[in-house]
C-alpha cells in the first residue's frame, strides 16, 4: 500500500507537470522548467565531483609514490569490497591483484581527453603520464565509485574514517604491501564484477566480450572434525559442484548452514561466493 500510494504521488506530480499545476518555491513549473532545472542541477553536481576529485589528484601527485599507491589501494578496497563477507580477506586479495596488473597496462593505467575528470587535471598543468596508479582508479567507467551521481563518489576526496572503515583499512594495506614485495602475483585477472551489488543482480560474463571469467575458487582450509564426521555420515545438503582453473572438482555441501566447498580429495574449504566477487582475463 505504501509502494502505491507513493507510485500516485509521482504520477500526480508528473501530470501535473504536464499541465503546469505544480508550484516550486512560489513559481508555476512546467515539465520543460522542470526538466531544464534538473539538467543544470546534474551539471552542477558533476563539475563539483570532478574538480574535487581533481584537487585530490593533485594533492596526492605531490607525495611519495608509496603514500600515492596505498592511498589509491585503500580508496578501492573501501569502496568495492568494504565490509562483504570476505573469510580471509580472499576478495580484498584478489582485487588488489587486479589493480596491480592494471597499473602496468597503458589502457587502465592512463586518462585521455574522453575522461570527464581530465579537463579538471589539465588546468593544473599535471603530466598526467607519470602517475599511473592515480589514473587507474579515475578512470572512467572503471569503478563505479567514482562515477558523480553515486553517494559513494565523496569518498575520494572525503575518505571513511569510521572505526570500520579503519579496521578493513588496515587490513588492506597489510594485503597490498605485501604483494607490491612480491615478484609474481599469481593472476592475470585485469577485470571483476560483484553481481550481488549489480542493479538487478546483472552478470556481466556474456557482455564482455573480449574477457574470459575465471573459475569459481574454494576459501581457506577448514580443519573441524565436527565438519568432517557430518560429510562422513552424510549429514548435508549437495547444492552443486565446480571445476576450478586447475580442473580440480569441489562439491559446495551446506552444512548446518554454512556452506562449504569440498574438493576431490576430501579436504574441507570454506565457500566462496562466485556471485560476490568474479574475476575475469583478456582473451
Amino acid at each position: 500500500k505504501r509502494w502505491e500510494r507513493s507510485t500516485e504521488k509521482m504520477y500526480l506530480f508528473y501530470i501535473g507537470l504536464l499541465e503546469g499545476r505544480v508550484i516550486i518555491d512560489g513559481k508555476k513549473i512546467d515539465a520543460k522548467n522542470f526538466l531544464e532545472g534538473m539538467g543544470r542541477s546534474r551539471q552542477i553536481l558533476k563539475d563539483f565531483v570532478y574538480a574535487k576529485q581533481a584537487e585530490v589528484y593533485a594533492y596526492w601527485a605531490r607525495q611519495k609514490k608509496i603514500d600515492r599507491v596505498m592511498y589509491v589501494m585503500d580508496t578501492i578496497i573501501l569502496n568495492e569490497v568494504g565490509g562483504t563477507t570476505d573469510p580471509g580477506d580472499l576478495e580484498k586479495e584478489e582485487v588488489l591483484k587486479v589493480v596491480l596488473n592494471r597499473s602496468e597496462l597503458k589502457y587502465y593505467s592512463s586518462l585521455s581527453p574522453k575522461d570527464t575528470i581530465y579537463k579538471f587535471i589539465d588546468k593544473n598543468k599535471i603530466d598526467i603520464k607519470k602517475y599511473p596508479w592515480l589514473n587507474l582508479m579515475l578512470k572512467e567507467g572503471e569503478f563505479s565509485f567514482t562515477y558523480y551521481f553515486l553517494t559513494a563518489s565523496n569518498h575520494v576526496f572525503c575518505p571513511d574514517m569510521s572505526r570500520r572503515a579503519q579496521s578493513i583499512r588496515d587490513r588492506a594495506l597489510d594485503i597490498g604491501l605485501d604483494l607490491l614485495k612480491r615478484k609474481e602475483i599469481e593472476t592475470k585477472a585485469v577485470r571483476y564484477f560483484s553481481r550481488a551489488s549489480m542493479l538487478g543482480r546483472i552478470d556481466m560474463t556474456d557482455l564482455w566480450k573480449g574477457f574470459t571469467p575465471l573459475g569459481e575458487k574454494p576459501g581457506e582450509l577448514v580443519d573441524s572434525d565436527k565438519v568432517n564426521q557430518k560429510i562422513k555420515n552424510h549429514e548435508y545438503e549437495f547444492l552443486y559442484s565446480y571445476l576450478d582453473d586447475d580442473n580440480r572438482t569441489y562439491q559446495v555441501l551446506l552444512i548446518d548452514d554454512e556452506k562449504y566447498s569440498i574438493r576431490d580429495d576430501n579436504r574441507v574449504f570454506t565457500y566462496r561466493n562466485p556471485h560476490n566477487f568474479r574475476y575475469f582475463i583478456e582473451k
